[in-house]
């Protein structure tokens, strides 16, 4: 079932979007999608997918091909930044072994969306989740252009969690199985 099917069958829909962890029994929540480096505790979760970051920009923000992340390319460019992600610039610069210049341009928004945005208006490059400007790519409205190698062990992870009690509610098992099902195609 398509999950824009679920309102045609009277489920009601709440979306809330903050990186606290909400309590199921608190917060009257039946499931969450859960970010972060490790499993959720004490509840039952499918992993949905890990996170897949690139470095995205118009393709003439650096008009030529992929090219190395250097110390003379930073001082040239503006690096976009969503602060709701655990992998940043930062942590990447420190990885590469790139260190970034003391003014380094920097904009920084509080979601994705809003950074995918700024780097198709050309204001800098962004770093953000692959699955989420699948199609900017696709239609070539941004482009790949750094060269990022990011090696970790440990690569944050979307968790699909709900307490088996919820999922006795068929209206909740429903919902959890169309997102699950959502999470298989890419």
């Amino acid at each position: 079932m398509d999950i824009r099917q679920l309102s045609q069958q009277g489920i009601s829909l709440n979306f809330i979007d903050t990186l606290e962890t909400l309590d199921f029994g608190k917060e009257n929540i039946d499931i969450a999608i859960r970010y972060g480096l490790e499993p959720p505790d004490h509840h039952e979760y499918d992993v949905l997918f890990k996170e897949e970051m690139v470095a995205v920009c118009t393709p003439d923000y650096i008009p030529s091909s992929k090219v190395k992340l250097t110390e003379q390319l930073l001082s040239k460019i503006t690096l976009i930044e969503t602060t709701n992600r655990l992998i940043q610039w930062d942590l990447v610069l420190h990885n590469m072994k790139v260190k970034p210049n003391r003014n380094q341009s920097k904009v920084f928004f509080q979601n994705s969306i809003q950074a995918i945005e700024a780097a198709c208006n050309g204001l800098g490059i962004a770093f953000v989740n692959r699955i989420l400007v699948q199609k900017q790519l696709s239609d070539g409205a941004l482009v790949e252009r750094l060269n990022i190698i990011y090696i970790n062990d440990k690569m944050p992870t979307y968790y699909l969690v709900c307490p088996q009690d919820n999922k006795n509610n068929p209206s909740t098992a429903l919902l959890y199985n169309s997102i699950l099902q959502l999470s298989k195609i890419k």
